[in-house]
């Protein structure tokens, strides 16, 4: 892992963040370090590479369909009537991963923004659940993300994201 992001998830409660997520992909302005547009979709064959590879472990496997409504920093998701609010939105990225790590918040189903210019997000997800605090998460068969939850079991799952990321894609 990118001893920068180990830096910043070791200081979680210093900067105030709960989540991280990593998504694999490319930087699509690779030789500007200022500019970043991250392509988060990846190839069929390293797509049905790394879900080969992690179907044949001992991991939980839920696959669901899922719709999310999205304004700003608000997202419903539908199924499970979650409210969830992410702020102090930071990333970070190389060429093949970009790290988002975030403060998130639940609220009640009925306090999501009414308003009619929603962005709505419809995913096929096929989520295999490393540890309580880690889930790796293939997306409509062509984005995968490693979700992160910060809390005291940090140094723990930091050896998990390097082992995961050892599983050559």
């Amino acid at each position: 892992m990118n001893s920068k992001i180990k830096n910043i998830i070791l200081k979680y409660k210093e900067q105030n963040f709960t989540n991280l997520d990593i998504y694999f992909g490319n930087n699509i302005l690779s030789g500007k370090t200022n500019n970043i547009i991250f392509n988060k979709t990846i190839s069929n064959e390293r797509f049905n590479s790394l879900l080969e590879k992690i179907s044949t472990c001992n991991y939980k496997n839920t696959i669901y369909k899922q719709k999310i409504y999205n304004i700003n920093s608000n997202f419903l998701d539908i199924n499970s009537k979650k409210h969830t609010i992410k702020s102090n939105i930071k990333s970070l990225f190389d060429n093949e991963k970009l790290y988002i790590y975030y403060s998130e918040n639940q609220n009640t189903y009925d306090s999501f923004p009414s308003n009619k210019s929603y962005n709505i997000i419809e995913q096929h997800v096929n989520k295999y659940t490393i540890n309580n605090e880690i889930n790796l998460i293939f997306i409509n068969n062509n984005q995968i993300k490693i979700s992160l939850i910060l809390n005291h079991n940090i140094d723990h799952s930091i050896k998990q994201i390097d082992n995961l990321f050892t599983i050559s894609i």
